[in-house]
């Protein structure tokens, strides 16, 4: 097993072959302010989990930088929802969708066979955190529409499936974080 060159910051380093982009990124972590969620691999944008290439040219994405901080909030959303899908169950959720932003918070609509109560809330809440804590791994997987449109019937996402009858892309990204996907 060899080793890869990467150019970060105008420096060039020598890492193992294999290295996701992720494990660069915490040797430099130290002199961002913010958290590196993303990263610029030979100018294109590139998810962390991604390994590194021989030779190629790196600069990090922060949560302060537009992309970076637009990702980070698809990453709560995903947390969310995973909680809530925890939470209320599934077979209790007829539909649960953010509709805007509203200052740096999430405007969310929700329906469900029956009220959700504060305790439920609180549970949320906590689950969500616990989530956090536990700095889990969001990762990506490219299938087809058809496919797209397959899970999500699975999963009961009927407004989901629906959409994606009329996608015009043949592929959908789909997002995995602790098995919820999205």
């Amino acid at each position: 097993m060899g080793n890869i060159h990467v150019e970060v910051n105008g420096q060039l380093y020598e890492y193992p072959e294999n290295t996701r982009i992720l494990d660069i990124a915490r040797d430099f972590q130290k002199d961002y302010e913010n958290d590196i969620i993303l990263a610029f691999m030979n100018n294109k944008l590139r998810e962390l989990f991604k390994n590194a290439q021989d030779n190629c040219k790196l600069s990090f994405v922060t949560t302060a930088d537009d992309a970076g901080h637009k990702t980070y909030k698809r990453g709560l959303t995903l947390v969310l929802l995973k909680a809530f899908y925890n939470v209320i169950g599934s077979a209790n959720i007829r539909k649960i969708s953010v509709e805007y932003s509203i200052g740096n918070g999430l405007y969310c609509q929700t329906d469900t066979k029956e009220p959700i109560t504060e305790e439920q809330c609180r549970a949320i809440k906590e689950k969500m955190q616990s989530l956090i804590e536990k700095d889990l791994p969001i990762t990506k997987k490219t299938i087809g529409t058809a496919d797209a449109m397959e899970l999500f019937k699975q999963y009961g996402m009927h407004d989901k499936e629906r959409l994606f009858r009329y996608r015009r892309v043949s592929k959908a990204n789909i997002y995995n974080l602790e098995g919820f996907e999205d």
